[in-house]
């Protein structure tokens, strides 16, 4: 499973341009890898674990994931 959101914009870039580049494989070989992109929901254990997923929403906004 990869996830495109992460807690800096340079390693959010690096994981948008992976997911990318492993769809683009696929496309350009007909054949399944078995990659996919399910998503994921996250709740927040405690106030920290909230104020990491706001800083990963903030990151995504930045680079427009969101």
């Amino acid at each position: 499973m990869a996830f495109r959101m992460r807690t800096t914009e340079t390693t959010t870039k690096l994981a948008a341009t992976t997911i990318d580049v492993a769809k683009e494989i696929e496309e350009k070989t007909g054949v399944h890898a078995g990659f996919l992109e399910n998503g994921c929901l996250t709740v927040a254990a405690d106030e920290n674990w909230l104020h990491e997923c706001k800083q990963i929403h903030t990151v995504c906004v930045i680079v427009q994931f969101s």
